[in-house]
């Protein structure tokens, strides 16, 4: 048995991987090396046995233990991530990773003979799609384009709105659609970080099921949520359209006022860079320290207070 009865397959990962966590050791360079030794390698491969689990444990309900992964099962995982359009880089990554999981596992549960994982050599991990440069952040300037083109063209899609929610909160383009009218609150108060504020907004679906309250900063972005608010009950969402609508309305719009070629990946998620820029910056100005600009700006965006990830987002030099 590789665990204990009741143990899911996460915790079977999990457990295996923090076993053979040796940090501050030497790296040793060897075939079937089970050892990790850097903090950020063993963060990666638990997401990366959760996600196996996950996959293992919705379409194979009949599989308990990780020694009951065959190669078949796991390239059915591997065929959903092509499904998705993974790119080159993460399918490189994922052949590595699955590679380093058998060597750990089978020796964290002394798996041998008959019932050694042999994962390495049968799985075919495709090349993905190509890779595409990070989402560039968007500029005031082209933001100010593109609300002048939603304002100028008088839509009230619901996509349109998604924007602009992007634009005020700087949340994710999966979570505008899930804010409801009892979500916003319009009480203006001061944050723990003594920063004015004309009330907040409560994100119920963030990055990994995380809930947060996200502060509202002006008297604009006020009506413009209250504008958003008219003819809905409590319990209404200010969006009822799905993620890929709202890319698609936003790639036209962009298109259409001129500044779709300098974001090609992305327009959402640039348009989220802006709000993370320009809300360092007004902190910054504030007379927030460096650390509490950080923690502030990753708590809006969704992100833990210390992540140095902030850095993808805006222009975050210590100061």
């Amino acid at each position: 048995m590789c665990a204990k009865r009741g143990f899911s397959l996460r915790y079977q990962f999990a457990r295996a991987i923090n076993d053979c966590f040796t940090p501050g050791v030497p790296k040793e360079k060897y075939e079937g090396n089970p050892f990790v030794y850097s903090y950020t390698y063993r963060h990666d491969l638990i997401k990366t046995g959760y996600d196996i689990a996950h996959f293992i444990e919705s379409e194979f309900q009949n599989v308990k233990w990780v020694k009951d992964i065959d190669s078949d099962k796991l390239l059915s995982f591997v065929a959903s991530k092509k499904a998705d359009e993974c790119s080159s880089a993460y399918f490189a990554k994922l052949k590595s990773h699955i590679h380093k999981l058998q060597y750990i596992c089978n020796h964290r549960y002394n798996l041998k003979n008959d019932v050694e994982i042999k994962w390495k050599g049968n799985i075919d991990v495709p090349k993905g799609v190509a890779s595409v440069r990070a989402a560039a952040r968007m500029s005031n300037d082209d933001l100010r384009t593109l609300k002048a083109y939603i304002i100028e063209s008088g839509t009230r899609s619901e996509a349109a709105i998604a924007v602009e929610l992007t634009d005020i909160l700087g949340c994710r383009v999966e979570e505008s659609p899930c804010i409801r009218v009892k979500d916003i609150s319009f009480e203006s108060g001061i944050n723990k970080y003594g920063i004015a504020t004309h009330g907040t907004v409560c994100i119920t679906n963030g990055k990994g099921g995380l809930i947060r309250n996200i502060d509202i900063f002006t008297a604009e972005d006020v009506d413009r949520l209250r504008s958003f608010c008219i003819g809905k009950s409590d319990n209404d969402t200010l969006v009822t359209i799905k993620k890929t609508t709202i890319n698609n309305w936003l790639n036209k719009a962009m298109n259409a006022c001129g500044i779709k070629e300098r974001y090609p990946k992305s327009g959402i998620h640039s348009i989220r860079k802006n709000y993370c820029q320009n809300l360092w910056d007004r902190n910054k100005a504030a007379g927030l320290s460096w650390k509490e600009n950080r923690a502030f700006c990753n708590s809006q965006i969704g992100h833990g207070p210390d992540r140095y990830v902030l850095a993808i987002y805006c222009d975050m030099v210590k100061y």
